[in-house]
């Protein structure tokens, strides 16, 4: 590999990270935000209005789940960066291959277990924000 072309991915990588952290910091400033709406509501309005989805209390819902979603995303760049050197469709496949890291979660696996920590309601978006990773991490193992 040119110096120039490592230097290229070095810098791609590096904006990478820095917009995921830009946009955590986004996401978590929303959810402080949320929560304070959400505690001018009473009680019971607070657990319905994140059981149903609706209000502060659904919108909190969301955004902690992409706020997760997103501190799993740096993580596995912080973790594995040379995954993140080798372009973007080794960027897509944040999650290593269960073959090759016995023990560590599967994208699939990912999903499914953010679907069963997450209210029913965020099932689809949860399925549609996993359906690349899965994808790329299947073309990974063949």
């Amino acid at each position: 590999m040119q110096r120039a072309e490592i230097d290229r991915e070095q810098k791609q990588f590096k904006q990478q990270i820095k917009e995921l952290k830009a946009e955590i910091a986004g996401l978590t400033n929303r959810r402080d935000v949320l929560e304070q709406e959400n505690q001018r509501f009473s009680p019971v309005m607070q657990k319905l209005s994140r059981y149903i989805g609706f209000g502060a209390g659904g919108k909190l819902e969301w955004v902690n789940f992409k706020l997760k979603f997103k501190q799993e995303q740096l993580a596995e760049l912080v973790i594995h960066p040379e995954d993140g050197m080798n372009g973007v469709a080794k960027l897509l496949s944040l999650v290593p291959s269960s073959q090759d890291y016995p023990g560590v979660e599967t994208a699939l696996q990912k999903m499914e277990r953010m679907v069963r920590e997450n209210p029913p309601e965020l099932e689809p978006h949860i399925r549609q924000a996993y359906q690349g990773l899965i994808e790329a991490e299947q073309q990974g193992n063949h």
